[in-house]
């Protein structure tokens, strides 16, 4: 399909890791030269129907932000033949083993797959995309001290899922496993120590003793990997209670997908990593996930195909692109 020839445009990147705002492609100073059509494949209708929904209404609202002309058409991944499409460009499958299928048979170049992928662009599960960027502070300097506290499985799994060479020693990145989160909080924090040698001197000595127990100095920031939203808010209640309120709580929230209670982050200042909770829908995880998504997807489209790269930013998370890669991490909120 012939495109007009069009001078590349690079975006700038802000550097932060929350959310600002959606970086608007119109004031790139690229006209639009793709003249074809847009084909987003969607998970089979019947058993992917409130995700499907959300999806489709991200992806309109983008549309219609970005002031595309272009027509778009959605169509069950399981039931469409690429070969029927001249000019066209798709975003999809989702299904892993179709990903592979056309990543193979089909020019990769006219597809933004929904699931990874070793040979052209992908935009990653939210899994991914957390623990992507929990690795870009993991690599950050010593400054950037990390103690991970999750159930031995959840660690494990986070490790196997992760690029970070966590075989090399590293004084700034600890974990620790925990199966009894009302015993096991003070013993990280090694507030039982204190509390131990307390008991000690008071059992020596008549006078009446004050006792101010104190929180490791060692820690700065605390990295939970809860397994649904009530664990969350415990870890981080026993943290707080257990004089840990200096420390900068993050969690990734993958295992997460219920509504979020706004008030408990809140009162225990804990840091979400995940899409954006500025999105519509908030923190409805489901819904908002699902409609951020479907909004990157035809934001970054759109940037594929009219040759915009650089840092750009949507609602699902901050994606760096090139004419060769696209990579993506989640924001903090």
């Amino acid at each position: 399909m012939y495109e007009p020839v069009q001078k590349q445009s690079f975006l700038k990147q802000e550097g932060t890791p929350r959310f600002t705002t959606i970086t608007d492609l119109n004031k790139s100073g690229i006209d639009n030269i793709y003249q074809g059509k847009y084909v987003f494949l969607i998970p089979e209708v019947r058993s992917n129907q409130t995700f499907n929904i959300f999806y489709q209404l991200g992806v309109m609202r983008a549309y219609e932000s970005l002031k595309i002309e272009n027509k778009i058409e959605f169509v069950e991944e399981m039931k469409i033949n690429i070969d029927l499409f001249e000019k066209a460009f798709f975003v999809g499958p989702f299904k892993s083993s179709m990903v592979q299928d056309y990543s193979l048979d089909q020019d990769k170049d006219n597809f933004l797959f929904m699931n990874y992928s070793e040979v052209g662009k992908f935009i990653p599960t939210n899994k991914m995309m957390q623990i992507n960027l929990i690795e870009y502070f993991f690599n950050l300097s010593e400054g950037y001290k990390f103690d991970v506290i999750a159930s031995k499985n959840q660690i494990e799994e986070f490790k196997s899922y992760s690029n970070f060479p966590y075989q090399l020693s590293r004084t700034n990145l600890n974990f620790y496993s925990i199966l009894a989160p009302e015993n096991d909080i003070p013993r990280i924090l090694k507030i039982n120590e204190s509390n131990n040698r307390f008991q000690l001197l008071n059992n020596k000595d008549s006078k009446i003793l004050n006792h101010f127990p104190r929180a490791r100095k060692d820690i700065k920031n605390i990295l939970v990997i809860p397994q649904n939203e009530e664990e969350l808010y415990e870890l981080a209640s026993l943290i707080r209670f257990n004089f840990g309120l200096e420390f900068n709580i993050l969690s990734l929230s993958y295992n997460l997908s219920n509504t979020l209670s706004k008030s408990e982050l809140q009162i225990h200042n804990v840091k979400s990593v995940d899409v954006s909770y500025s999105a519509p829908f908030g923190f409805d995880l489901n819904k908002n996930r699902s409609f951020s998504l479907g909004y990157d997807a035809m934001l970054l489209s759109f940037a594929i195909k009219n040759k915009i790269y650089g840092e750009i930013r949507g609602l699902n998370g901050i994606y760096f692109l090139d004419e060769d890669d696209l990579f993506a991490r989640s924001y903090i909120n």
